[in-house]
């Protein structure tokens, strides 16, 4: 009994810290929303640490981009679930962009990460890399490698 949940638990860490392109059959949505910003409810923690509650898109002047990834359920196994939202925004006047480890903070990169693992909640973007560029049809090309501390790379247009 031990050694299965052992077994168990180590396999829902790692399914947590894998990237979400080579993830688990899901629902992937990569989204564009124009003239919003991004509203981060945050706080100081007892440490010093700065952790978020809440974030959302609201109405503004920015561009924000939303990545959504909800995994199948599997009703043979308990708590596999994981929803991850990573959201940030840029200046709405550009169509080419780049974000290194000292922008993401300004960029307002934040991330949801809700599961039964290791790392959860609601986490700020750490370091990393974004690159965009707006195609003709207002869709965008973005490549993100960033750590949260989950690692996430992707690569896809988000419409």
């Amino acid at each position: 009994m031990k050694y299965s949940l052992f077994v168990s638990i180590i396999c829902v860490c790692i399914s947590c810290n894998r990237t979400p392109e080579s993830g688990p059959p899901g629902d992937y949505k990569y989204e564009v929303i124009n003239n919003a910003q991004i509203e981060v409810d945050s706080y100081t923690n007892d440490e010093g640490i700065l952790s978020i509650n809440t974030f959302k898109a609201i109405d503004g002047n920015k561009t924000v981009f939303c990545y959504k990834y909800i995994s199948e359920d599997d009703p043979a196994i308990s708590d596999d679930e994981v929803t991850r939202i990573l959201m940030f925004e840029v200046d709405s006047n550009i169509d080419n962009f780049v974000l290194n480890t000292s922008d993401l903070s300004y960029a307002q990169c934040v991330l949801l990460q809700s599961c039964f693992c290791v790392v959860g909640g609601n986490l700020f973007a750490e370091s990393g890399s974004i690159q965009g560029s707006r195609n003709s049809d207002n869709s965008w090309d973005l490549k993100i490698d960033i750590q949260t501390p989950v690692k996430f790379i992707i690569d896809a247009t988000f419409k």
